[in-house]
């Protein structure tokens, strides 16, 4: 959430002086599966998470992560927290 405000903020101040619409990607450049993010959160916060294989869904794309280059350009932003930091900042336990 920290990396994901802190580009929106530079975002605005990157439209304060330019008309027209510019569309960034925000995110760490890198794609992860499914169940390297579930493995991930589990070993960073302790706890389990359960889940089951089921068939892909109609529509469904086989990978999607964020291109960061003209975001890093123009915003001057890029990602300072990866998957780790990710997972345990969203876990409430």
């Amino acid at each position: 959430v920290r990396d994901l405000s802190e580009g929106h903020i530079n975002a605005l101040r990157f439209g304060l002086d330019r008309r027209g619409y510019h569309a960034f990607n925000l995110g760490t450049g890198v794609g992860y599966s499914v169940l390297e993010v579930i493995e991930k959160f589990k070993r960073v916060n302790g706890v389990d998470v359960p889940f089951e294989f089921v068939s892909r869904r109609a529509g469904d794309v086989a990978s999607c992560y964020a291109d960061v280059k003209l975001a890093s350009r123009s915003l001057s932003w890029n990602p300072s927290f990866g998957l780790a930091e990710m997972c345990r900042d969203a876990c409430t336990k």
